[in-house]
């Protein structure tokens, strides 16, 4: 499968269905994730609410607790998600940028970050030292099949790098 890294919003229309952010959605508990968020964002305006409480103010406390642990659930949920759509993909798309926030969002799991193809978007505004960092996340193996593809659109864009 292929997958787009980087912010959706900047992706073209035809193809926002493989955008990584798509690609989480479609994934088994991605609907419990919007749900814990908005719960999450109700108990802590539950929790921000100024009332004279007999209590200490301990409604409020448990309910800034209660919304602290659904958004590290959501978050947990939400990292299985994206590295359920990365384990699926072979072809990495996306800026530099947009594959590092991906692969950040994956966690520490080296099978996950590993694809056949790397393509680089807007190489001509990367360093060297910086696309040496996608030769890591090939998959190693004897069929010769794992490339890095730079593409950049020069005009669009002057290189940052001249020589």
């Amino acid at each position: 499968a292929i997958a787009r890294a980087g912010i959706p919003e900047r992706v073209d229309p035809r193809i926002q269905g493989v955008t990584l952010e798509a690609l989480q959605m479609k994934q088994p508990g991605a609907d419990m994730v919007k749900k814990l968020y908005k719960e999450a964002s109700e108990a802590f305006r539950k929790g921000e609410k100024w009332t004279r409480a007999a209590d200490g103010g301990k409604v409020r406390r448990e309910a800034k607790q209660e919304a602290r642990s659904m958004l590290r659930d959501a978050r947990i949920f939400e990292k299985q998600a994206a590295q359920a759509a990365l384990r699926k993909t072979s072809v990495l798309c996306g800026t530099l940028t947009g594959f590092a926030s991906a692969l950040r969002d994956a966690g520490d799991d080296a099978e996950v970050s590993q694809f056949d193809v790397v393509v680089i978007d807007e190489a001509s505004q990367a360093t060297a030292p910086a696309v040496l960092l996608a030769l890591p996340h090939l998959r190693e193996g004897g069929s010769g099949r794992s490339r890095v593809i730079l593409a950049g659109d020069h005009r669009q864009l002057p290189p940052t790098v001249l020589t």
